[in-house]
């Protein structure tokens, strides 16, 4: 028997990789991948654009829920910050607290190592003669210190400017306010001319503090002792007079818990010391981080709103994800033999499906840069938008780590997701028969349902998604333009006074009004002039708390909507007056206080008698029933009907007011005549927000028309998306099977049987993608529900006729390829290899 060797001869050591091998194949992986791109750079635009306009969306988006919900406000330790709520069974809605309440709340307190309070204002701004409002916040003087925020020129206010009213007329500019006055550092220590007062400049804030409520961009602070001459009409010494937002810091070591108990334990005590205002009221702590979005609602329904954009923009991006995989699998089968080749070289089917994904990868990379600079110029836009009411919608959306780490994650994951499938199915490829010469190759059947055609199905049903939520923002629209708000807006102009910033009394303001309006009712084509505090659906109101003898305890007041207008304003605005009768210029200030109340009001307190006559008491004061009127929408369009009650300007004195002007014929052209009536009277009274009612009216409309053009882009956006997916989709069909149509061709078929072969084979996927797609729209229109004016989330027209929409829209992508596929010669068809 002849020995063998075995044992002997040594076997081969196999070494373990190492981290520089894997560094090696990663930059070649990348390398090969940059050079496939560069070699096909049509696909590769097509790509990367589609990419970035949906992590673009996506981005921009997510610039917004970081601006809500995560980014920190510049204070010191923002976790021991906490909002401080009333919590009041007869007022559910209010959030404001009185200042006494606040001293006492203030005084030996054994939770917070500071109080402060503050509310927003605004006062004119004059300069060479011109005036302008600008809107700023009045604090407490230990505001600052409070936050722990430092001036980044001069300094902040000192206790002792805010002891004694009037004392110290001192601010505290933003900097974004001392940048639009010039950024001149000399400005500190000058004086700046609000409501005609001098206020001398302390300081400048740090540039990214601006206070500390989300979407508010004060220009200004003044200390709390200036009160009389930036609210001339504010009783700060008033406990019944809520308007004051108040935070806390806790003390080191002080859980929100323990500060809660021991707040309403004081609360309990100041009820019992003052039961006529502060009765059953007790205290709600909520940590700033949650309370600091109370400017834009509440935090559950922009938690809603901010899911909702969320959920849509995500479908973009898979829209556009399923478009980019369509494209690579068409390239990739156009690669079969390369990859066939380099499997017989000896390369393993892994490193294969690794270098195809890190091209994928790479896509999804430079698609994130594109998105990722999309996203930056929205934000931009965004932060200098400005709302309907004037006041610019402040919202840091700049460029951050965590907006970096999100279009980082976004443009990896959706590499992922378009890349995989198809790197795994072009690493399947089957060695022999990609490398014969595939003369017999039909190409792709549509006849078996593949990865390519299930990603035109779910392009087409995330498509119905969008379009079906776009429709019922536009229906919603429409909708909410023909609802009767109750009054008339047409022939109507209106235009904003504030006395304060002229320096006016009360009395001389009572003067000024009777004037202004017996001059402007003399006017050429005028019918009739009044003024009033506030204008319907202007976002801003008032309320008082109302007691009716028999109906409501004195010790359980009911807030109640009020307005304060001058005689004729129901003609003005049109408003029918039911019983009773309008104020008269009888109404003054030293007879009985009287009111006009709504039908609601009047079904509520009085449900079964005429309230004409009747009493009820108002903020502690009695009030005389003169007259019903119709119900209007106030607050928002759609509402219903709430109580609500008129009081004379000439009994409840406002310093601002609104001048509303009823014509005869055109309303636009009045405005400039009124602006010169206005500074004929008084030529430093400046004219604020003049416009039509009409105008007025549309602001109403601006929520349901920033859905409707949110919802809208989206879905045109992803309607381009799935066409684009269809066609392509189509096209690549037709092109792998042009011997096998030429072989149809050549045995007799027509050019309508290929039509229909094609277009029937292309329309049935897109009818699996509207079934499904009308499924997800009926989930989506359920969330969209409580956004919807008069229309049904499960309306039939609309999901009717977007999916018609849809279904031309994708009839015309599959009849283009379609065409060209039945006009296809057989002679030329059956030399295509």
């Amino acid at each position: 028997m002849t020995p063998t060797l075995t044992g002997l001869m040594p076997s081969p050591i196999r070494r373990s990789p190492s981290l520089q091998d894997y560094a090696l194949d990663l930059s070649q992986d990348v390398h090969y991948g940059l050079r496939g791109l560069f070699r096909s750079p049509g696909f590769t635009l097509v790509a990367v654009l589609a990419l970035g306009l949906g992590i673009g969306v996506n981005t921009a988006i997510f610039s917004l829920v970081n601006a809500f919900f995560f980014k920190p406000l510049p204070v010191d330790n923002q976790e021991q910050l906490v909002q401080i709520y009333p919590r009041d069974p007869n007022a559910p809605s209010e959030t404001q607290l009185s200042y006494p309440y606040y001293l006492d709340l203030q005084e030996d307190n054994p939770v917070f190592s500071g109080l402060l309070s503050y509310q927003f204002v605004q006062m004119g701004l004059t300069q060479d003669a011109n005036q302008q409002r600008v809107f700023g916040q009045i604090v407490t003087g230990n505001y600052f210190r409070v936050l722990g925020v430092r001036a980044a020129l001069g300094r902040t206010f000192l206790p002792e400017e805010d002891r004694i009213p009037e004392r110290y007329p001192v601010v505290v500019l933003s900097h974004a306010f001392w940048e639009r006055l010039g950024g001149d550092r000399r400005l500190v220590g000058q004086n700046l001319t609000l409501n005609n007062t001098a206020f001398t400049v302390l300081g400048v804030a740090p540039v990214d503090f601006r206070g500390t409520d989300v979407g508010g961009a004060p220009d200004f602070w003044v200390p709390m002792m200036m009160y009389e001459r930036v609210l001339a009409n504010r009783s700060l010494q008033s406990r019944s007079n809520l308007w004051l937002y108040m935070l806390g810091r806790l003390k080191p070591g002080v859980t929100l818990s323990a500060a809660r108990a021991a707040m309403n334990a004081r609360a309990l005590h100041l009820a019992e010391a003052f039961p006529t205002t502060d009765q059953d009221r007790k205290l709600r702590l909520v940590p700033l981080g949650e309370s600091r979005l109370k400017l834009l609602g509440s935090a559950g329904n922009l938690t809603l709103v901010s899911v909702l954009l969320t959920v849509v923009v995500g479908m973009v991006l898979l829209i556009a994800c399923a478009n980019v995989a369509n494209l690579v699998l068409a390239r990739a089968a156009s690669r079969e033999q390369e990859i066939a080749v380099r499997l017989a070289l000896g390369a393993s089917r892994g490193r294969l499906t690794r270098q195809l994904l890190a091209e994928s990868l790479l896509l999804g990379s430079l698609g994130g840069g594109v998105g990722l600079g999309l996203a930056v110029l929205t934000s931009r836009l965004s932060s200098s938008f400005t709302l309907p009411v004037g006041v610019a919608l402040a919202l840091d959306t700049r460029l951050d780590g965590r907006m970096l780490a999100f279009t980082l994650v976004l443009s990896l994951l959706s590499g992922l997701l378009f890349g995989l499938a198809p790197a795994r199915q072009a690493a399947r490829t089957q060695l022999v028969s990609a490398l014969k010469v595939q003369m017999g190759n039909t190409g792709l059947s549509l006849r078996k349902l593949g990865l390519r055609q299930f990603l035109v199905i779910a392009q087409v049903a995330l498509s119905l998604v969008l379009l079906v939520g776009a429709s019922l923002f536009l229906r919603s629209l429409q909708n909410a333009q023909a609802i009767n708000p109750g009054f008339q807006a047409d022939r109507s102009v209106t235009l904003t006074l504030d006395l304060r910033t002229a320096g006016y009394t009360r009395e001389r303001g009572q003067v000024l009004y009777s004037r202004l309006v017996e001059r402007i009712q003399s006017l050429p084509g005028v019918e009739v002039a009044s003024m009033a505090q506030f204008l319907p659906l202007s976002f801003r109101g008032s309320t008082l708390a109302v007691t009716v003898a028999g109906v409501t305890p004195v010790s359980k007041p009911i807030p109640v909507s009020v307005n304060t207008v001058s005689p004729g304003y129901l003609r003005t605005m049109g408003i029918p007056l039911l019983r009773g009768r309008d104020f008269t210029s009888q109404d003054t200030g030293t007879g009985r206080r009287v009111a006009m109340i709504s039908e609601a009001m009047a079904r509520r307190f009085w449900p079964r008698q005429d309230p004409v006559g009747e009493r009820f008491t108002a903020s502690g004061r009695s009030v005389t029933v003169v007259g019903v009127v119709a119900d209007i929408m106030f607050r928002s369009l759609g509402e219903v009907p709430q109580p609500f009650f008129y009081m004379p300007l000439a009994q409840q004195y406002r310093p601002e007011v609104n001048l509303q002007v009823r014509m005869v014929g055109a309303p636009a052209a009045l405005l400039a005549t009124l602006r010169r009536e206005v500074q004929e009277i008084d030529p430093g009274l400046a004219v604020f927000e003049a416009k039509t009612l009409s105008a007025q009216l549309d602001l109403a409309l601006w929520p349901a028309r920033i859905g409707a053009a949110l919802l809208g882009t989206f879905g045109l956006l992803a309607l381009v998306l799935a066409t684009l997916g269809i066609y392509g989709l189509m096209a690549y069909s037709v092109n792998r099977r042009t011997r096998e149509l030429g072989i149809r061709i050549a045995l007799g078929a027509r050019q309508s049987d290929i039509l229909r072969l094609v277009v029937g084979q292309g329309m049935t996927l897109v009818l699996a993608g509207l079934i499904l797609g009308l499924i997800g729209a009926s989930v989506l229109s359920h969330l969209l529900a409580s956004f919807l004016y008069g229309v049904s989330a499960f309306d039939p027209v609309t999901l009717g006729l977007t999916s018609l929409i849809l279904g031309n829209v994708a009839l015309v992508a599959c009849g283009l390829p379609a065409l060209k596929a039945a006009r296809t010669n057989p002679l030329v068809a059956l030399r295509y290899d």
